[in-house]
């Protein structure tokens, strides 16, 4: 989100004089129109400006931004030099051609489909141009085939804006050829309506048992840089080979993964269709083929077909009918192809056709709507009972995308995406509710969430997270959203810290990406089917749930040839725990450590299970605090666990609970205070299900304040102490709220940070907590302007915190140089994630901001205040600079910057040593030099560390910095996986964590005394100072070692 200051003047136009402020409000919020101020071919962003509460009394414009995402979503338009707005949609032409020239893909369809080929132009220019052949089946024991039947004369037919038929396409055998138009590609369906029935294969001479049922289609124009990704399929042939599946790429196209259905039941048992790009008497064919005899309980659905029509198959199949031979060309050496047909001349002269990059419809001929003059005639889809047999021709959408975590997303269409898909923790995926929308990870998935840090994938027109969607009713459906909101198509994927709410499906594991996943510290709420697994026939899926929760489902899970193991699940009001749709493959679950709460059924599965129990009501098993409603009751499913589950899950309940948060709600503190963990952390004997990120204390408007005497003599401040791993979740617009005369000392330590999020960060159902999600402060100074001046204004120190808001909204911690105004501002080895910081203040106020992360957050500095930045990453997000003349020194060192909007708008600010990340980065001016230019920098995490992040792979900002790491305070840090610490080393320029030991993650402690070096030597600069209140980190003072150690936190200065 970007901000606006909304001027005096304008806002007094906007205020209609009698009216109250209640009626101001309300016309002033109401959201105007959204308009779009970037498009892209699968892509385009939202703006609108909407006036707020400013929190003085007043307002201030807010940009409100959304980026639509849809696989084909633009189109480019040569007239206009630029994207448009796409539109799946068939129209036919005078010569009776159906096209589709509004999508990025054109298409040009014949009026007979066995005259002409299939012609499309695809976004990146390519021609592809394509014609079915017919039919086929092979014996795979013996290498006979046969062509059961070929294309025949048959006119397209209209069904729909978007979709086309052509009835009775094939000889020797009743079907049809569906193709369907959708803004990411086409689909071409074969529709059998009759069976293909096992006496009549027998007859032909095959083994009704071995073989496949075939459809080939020839590529006449395919691009050169067609490749293919051969996958192996969970079936053994009949000739003792293993079954594989290729995906073909063709440039910006690919042809995915097919399937064969029932057409009445597009949704329900289904077969893998494999396919091959193969060279068949010289032509390029491609074959799709699904086991026949699998097919049988679709197939025995069709009606038989009539006599005549059999022995005018068998007579034709007879003629035609060879053996492969060994030595032949290829797995269907056997096979006759028929005849390739010409172009009719008179279609030639009057079809549309590609010309210079564009479609034209054909000299002198007009275009009509299918349902207007001249429209092709209508079909009567939909009844009768058909199988079909698909292949998607689809649109890649982009490569190695990220999620960003400072934007809400709009999830329109079909988003496909290859390369490594990654998912930021902050991002808001929401999805409309037509098509159904979903988003396809063809590749490795990553996920850069984290507890606190979620990634959030739901509904559009659920407001309690993320920006608002235009045309949001505030109230989404249970279960009518996405379909599925993530499908996962490769092996492997490691999911986790995500929340889906809202969708017809959450997951999917697609039969493609067979193999072992894990889902782990993830929320499923109100989704049809929680999770869809698909297994590859007999190769099963397996997938590994690990501290999951779902909350009313119709499924729990769902699907085929799956093994699935769920430790610490919680299923809450879900109709089947477990389905597998599959007669010939079996599925499994296994349960430890679950609570499974008014299940209706167990499914149709395998099931075991180990320490679960099954109430039948949720009464007195859960307790709800805010938008948490699977906080355990005490009762007998707390410490009932076994310890026999996963080490990393086992270790990562250590650090969760089944407690809810102490609520503090217009809570006012007038003498020191000491906040510190209270929600009891799962440390011993381990509770049943489901188990939360911690909230210690959640608030909504905590005051801290110590007024000024009536003699006018100011009484000392009144201080808020945060402990170390005290988490601070805030709810309603404000949180911490510091008067004057107060002082917040939050300081955690590298491995239990003090957390400040906002609740909906933990918590999981669509509920406005507090009754509002849009202007939060976390941390904020006094809400009014400074009348006392600044002598009496809060002072803030934060070490070792962490601080995240979700979607870009709200603020972590906010400034002013008049509301909100500090006295003194110190932020020191903090992380923040997500949302705003903004920092302010009068001539007289100091703010150091030292070795922190900003990562995809909105930060600002402006006004007169002393600035000190030194070695911060900020990663993504905004960075606006705007010193005010006469304010105080402004220095910004050692710092980097990588792939973030950077504003200075005032040249007076000291700056060197700073490195720019990213093609395109922009600069600070006016820099005395040294600075580093990168167009690309890499980063790791550490194993036992995974959150930690930012450790630079590149070496290019070691020892670049402007000083000695000793005077930087970070002689005990470092920038590298290894550990080395910086010593007295030149600094390197950018975010440093503690040095750790590699095995442990615990903070080095030289001396073996049980205290850390770091946390010994306070000022950071490798020297035992005494009377700094530091002790000596090199030599224990009593000679003792090992012991553990008493950590006073005392807040720094």
């Amino acid at each position: 989100m970007k901000l606006a200051v909304l001027s005096a003047s304008l806002a007094a136009t906007l205020m209609h004089p009698g009216s109250t402020a209640a009626q101001q409000a309300v016309r002033l919020l109401t959201p105007p129109q959204a308009e779009v101020v970037e498009m892209g071919p699968h892509h385009r962003v939202w703006s609108r400006t909407e006036l707020v509460p400013d929190g003085m009394g007043g307002w201030r414009a807010e940009e409100r931004r959304v980026t639509e995402l849809a696989t084909g979503l633009g189109r480019w338009d040569e007239g206009q030099r630029a994207y448009v707005g796409a539109r799946a949609a068939f129209e036919v032409t005078e010569s009776g051609h159906v096209i589709a020239r509004e999508t990025a893909h054109q298409l040009i369809l014949p009026p007979d489909l066995s005259e002409s080929a299939v012609d499309m132009l695809a976004p990146d220019g390519a021609r592809l141009r394509w014609q079915l052949i017919g039919l086929a089946m092979i014996d795979r024991a013996s290498g006979q085939s046969v062509l059961l039947g070929e294309a025949q004369p048959s006119a397209v037919e209209w069904l729909g804006e978007q979709e086309v038929l052509y009835q009775n396409a094939l000889s020797g055998i009743a079907a049809d050829v569906r193709y369907r138009l959708t803004l990411d590609g086409l689909e071409q369906d074969l529709i059998l309506r009759e069976q293909v029935a096992p006496e009549l294969v027998a007859d032909l001479g095959l083994n009704p048992g071995a073989c496949r049922l075939m459809v080939l289609t020839e590529f006449v124009s395919f691009p050169e840089e067609t490749a293919t990704e051969r996958r192996t399929l969970g079936e053994v042939l009949a000739d003792g080979t293993v079954g594989t599946d290729e995906e073909v790429s063709l440039g910006a196209m690919r042809i995915g993964a097919g399937r064969a259905f029932g057409l009445e039941e597009a949704e329900g048992s289904w077969l893998r269709v494999a396919k091959s790009w193969e060279v068949l008497d010289g032509r390029q064919v491609l074959v799709e083929s699904v086991d026949y005899a699998g097919l049988g309980p679709l197939m025995d659905r069709l009606p038989l077909p009539e006599q005549g029509r059999i022995d005018r198959l068998k007579e034709r199949v007879q003629r035609t009918a060879k053996v492969a031979r060994p030595g032949g060309e290829g797995r269907y050496a056997g096979l006759v192809l028929p005849v390739r047909r010409g172009e009719p001349a008179q279609a030639r002269v009057k079809a549309p056709g590609f010309r210079d990059g564009r479609l034209e419809t054909g000299a002198g001929s007009m275009v009509h709507l299918g349902t207007g003059a001249g429209a092709c005639a209508r079909a009567p889809m939909g009844q009768g009972r058909g199988l079909v047999v698909d292949f998607a021709l689809q649109t890649i959408c982009a490569t190695n995308f990220t999620f960003r975590g400072d934007t809400t997303y709009y999830v329109s269409g079909t988003v496909n995406l290859s390369g490594t898909t990654t998912i930021e923790g902050g991002a808001v995926i929401k999805y409309g509710a037509s098509g159904p929308p979903k988003v396809v990870c063809l590749g490795d998935i990553v996920c850069n969430t984290a507890a606190f840090c979620p990634a959030v994938f739901t509904a559009k027109d659920d407001d309690t997270v993320g920006e608002t969607i235009t045309g949001s009713t505030g109230s989404p459906y249970v279960s009518d959203y996405a379909n599925p909101a993530i499908e996962v198509r490769t092996s492997g994927s490691r999911l986790h810290d995500l929340r889906l709410a809202h969708a017809g499906t959450g997951l999917k594991f697609s039969d493609s990406s067979a193999g072992n996943h894990q889902v782990s510290h993830v929320q499923m709420v109100h989704c049809n089917s929680a999770l869809i697994v698909e297994g590859n026939g007999a190769l099963s899926n397996h997938v590994a749930l690990r501290n999951v929760l779902i909350d009313r489902a119709t499924y729990g899970l769902y699907g085929s040839s799956f093994q699935v193991t769920g430790e610490h699940l919680t299923a809450h009001q879900c109709t089947h725990l477990a389905y597998n749709s599959s007669t010939s493959y079996v599925s499994g679950l296994s349960l430890t450590n679950s609570l499974l709460v008014a299940v209706i059924t167990n499914g149709t599965v395998s099931l075991g299970q180990s320490c679960c129990q099954w109430p039948g009501s949720s009464n007195g098993v859960f307790q709800t605090v805010g938008a948490g409603g699977f906080y355990l009751a005490d009762g007998a499913y707390r410490e009932a666990g076994t310890t026999n589950i996963d080490a990393a899950l086992a270790a990562d309940l250590k650090r969760k609970t089944t407690y809810p948060p102490l609520v503090w709600s217009n809570a006012v503190v007038t003498t020191d205070t000491v906040l510190s963990p209270q929600a009891g952390r799962d440390t011993d004997l381990l509770d049943l299900g489901y188990h939360y990120d911690p909230i210690d204390h959640a608030v909504s408007l905590f005051t801290v304040t110590n007024a000024l005497a009536t003699n006018g003599i100011a009484p000392p401040p009144v201080t808020l102490t945060v402990l170390p791993g005290t988490v601070i979740g805030q709810f309603g617009s404000r949180g911490l709220q510091m008067e004057y005369n107060s002082r917040l000392m939050a300081e955690g330590t590298p491995t239990a940070p003090v957390r400040l999020v906002r609740y909906d960060g933990v918590q999981e159902q669509s509920i406005a907590w507090g009754g509002t999600n849009a202007g939060a402060y976390l941390v904020l100074g006094p809400p009014r302007d400074a009348v006392e001046g600044l002598t009496n204004s809060p002072g803030v120190s934060l070490r070792y915190v962490e601080g995240t808001l979700l979607g870009g909204m709200g603020y972590g911690f906010v400034s002013g140089n008049g509301w909100w105004l500090w006295k003194a501002i110190e932020v020191q080895d903090c992380q923040w994630t997500g949302g705003r910081f903004q920092v302010s203040g009068y001539p007289g106020t100091t703010a150091v901001l030292r070795n922190n992360v900003f990562a995809w957050t909105w930060h600002r500095g402006y006004g007169w205040p002393a600035y000190e930045v030194y070695n911060n990453l900020f990663y993504g997000g905004t960075v606006r600079l705007e010193r005010y003349a006469a304010g105080g020194a402004w220095t910004l060192r050692d710092n980097a910057f990588d792939s973030v909007a950077l504003t200075n708008a005032n040249a007076a600010v000291v700056n060197d040593h700073n490195a720019y990340l990213g093609l395109g980065q922009a600069q600070l001016p006016g820099s005395g030099g040294s600075d580093q230019v990168l167009s690309s920098f890499t980063y790791t995490n550490l194993a036992v560390r995974p959150s930690w992040r930012f450790y630079q792979v590149s070496t290019d900002l070691v020892d670049k910095g402007s000083r000695n790491a000793t005077n930087a305070g970070l002689y005990h840090f470092t920038t590298q996986i290894s550990q080395v610490k910086e010593t007295n080393s030149v600094v390197d320029i950018g975010f440093h964590y503690v040095a750790v030991d590699t095995a442990t993650g615990l903070p080095l402690d030289t001396d073996g005394d049980g205290l850390s070096d770091y946390f010994e030597d306070r000022n950071g600069n490798g020297v035992y100072d005494r009377g700094a209140s530091e002790t000596d980190w090199v030599n224990s003072p009593h000679g003792t070692t090992g012991m553990t150690g008493l950590q006073v936190f005392t807040p720094f200065e």
